[in-house]
Parts: C-alpha cells; structure tokens; sequence
C-alpha cells in the first residue's frame, strides 16, 4: 500500500464522502461541503490512488492553521493523519498552529515535535483572525444552522469543548 500526500484541492466527490463519514465522528464539527471550498490550502491523502483524507490549511499574518482534519473510517489507524499533518508542517513556512480536542491528534502533534502553547484566552492575534474567517466562511456558504445543530449533535457524543493548542514555529522549535 503506498500512501500519497499532495497539495491539492480535494474533489467534489471526496468532499461529499468526507461530510458523510465524519458525521458520526465527534472530533470533527460539522463542515459542510461549501464550507470546505473555502479554505486557502489543501493538502490531500491517497492510498494506492484512493482518496483517504484531507487537512486543510488557513493562512494569515505569517500563521498556518491546520485543519479542517478528515481521515475517511476505513483509514483510520493507517497513519494517514499523521502523514497529512508532518507534510503540512514541513511545507508550511513560519508560524504553525494546529488545535484539536481529539486525544489522537493531540498525541500526533507531540510525536512530531509541536509544542503545546496556547488557550483560547491568549491566541496571537492572526489565529484568532482565521477563527472569524472560517466562522464567516460558514455564514456566507449558508452552512451555519447546519453547523450548530451538528455542534449541539456532537456534543452528546465526546467532550469536544477540550481542545489543546500546539505549534511549530519555523527554526525556533
């Protein structure tokens, strides 16, 4: 099995198995498919062609989001997750900030060498400006009553409200 990672917009069709199969996966609030046209990068997983996943990338200010995260099920445990985000972060330039309330992400991020810095309180302030972006992103695509009846679905599910924050800062860590 060769698992490939590559910069690119993930199709129409990938989208729509990834809003599909991550409905019942409660680390990843709900993102609707116009929702995922929106972000400013992609960085796609397939494994002997087959699409696998996605992680999205947000930028502003000298900062890289990452996430939007989606691994389709019947990947999971193949280190597809983790092979998005090491290309994510080496191909990223400068500031890298990745937050998650799933504990497998958490741990992903340790692996590679993210340090865990920040709170909700105290975000720099370019990380805090692709919150409102990916929150209007949200309105604008007419996702958002989708979004908070999936939110309030999820939260029955798993405690998605403890998120940890971690970053990899470009020749500093």
């Amino acid at each position: 099995m060769k698992l490939q990672i590559k910069s690119q917009t993930p199709t129409i069709e990938d989208i729509a198995q990834v809003v599909t199969d991550t409905k019942d996966f409660p680390f990843l609030t709900y993102v609707g498919p116009r929702t995922w046209r929106f972000f400013d990068g992609y960085y796609a997983a397939c494994e002997d062609n087959v699409f696998a996943g996605v992680l999205a990338v947000n930028r502003f200010g000298g900062w890289s989001k990452l996430g939007s995260l989606a691994v389709l099920s019947k990947f999971h445990g193949k280190v597809v997750a983790t092979a998005l985000i090491k290309k994510a972060v080496a191909t990223e330039k400068g500031k890298v900030f990745r937050a998650s309330a799933n504990p497998k992400v958490w741990k992903i991020a340790e692996n590679i060498g993210m340090v865990e810095k920040y709170n909700w309180l105290n975000l720099p302030f370019s990380v805090r400006l692709i919150y409102l972006k990916l929150s209007l992103n949200v309105v604008l695509c007419g996702e958002f009553m989708q979004f908070i009846k999936e939110l309030q679905r999820k939260q029955k599910l798993a405690n998605v409200h403890n998120h940890r924050h971690f970053v990899y800062i470009d020749g500093i860590i």
